[in-house]
């Protein structure tokens, strides 16, 4: 699971430290405003998986600098709501590895069924497995 988007300092519901490479602080904000993640180092290469308001399992990855994916669970289902991680951009959601729905705006929001997982990417780009050393 690989997800990301940008930070979003007024209200942290889950802190946790990932062990890598390097190390870093990763949060996702979603008290009262739609989930966001990303490391805090933009220069550091990056996975990790958390839990976000809603139930969402939120997955993320950062490659010199640059968000390849984003991966949502939703076991709950639901709509979920979103820092578009690609701040200007279209993004392309994909459901059952298909291009389903293009979004763009400052916040991604579009529902989930329960069990699913949708994976977004920018427009024009393929979701592909990221590897992190």
């Amino acid at each position: 699971m690989l997800i990301a988007a940008r930070d979003t300092r007024p209200a942290s519901c889950l802190r946790r430290r990932r062990a890598s490479r390097h190390s870093d602080e990763t949060s996702v904000s979603s008290i009262g405003s739609p989930a966001a993640a990303r490391p805090r180092r933009a220069a550091w290469d990056a996975a990790f998986t958390l839990l976000a308001r809603g139930g969402f399992l939120v997955s993320s990855a950062q490659r010199s600098g640059e968000v390849p994916l984003v991966e949502i669970a939703s076991p709950k289902g639901g709509t979920c709501r979103l820092v578009n991680p690609w701040p200007g951009a279209a993004v392309t959601l994909h459901r059952d590895g298909r291009e389903a729905q293009e979004l763009s705006g400052e916040t991604l929001i579009f529902p989930t069924a329960k069990g699913e997982t949708v994976v977004l990417v920018t427009k024009g780009s393929t979701p592909r497995a990221v590897r992190i050393n």
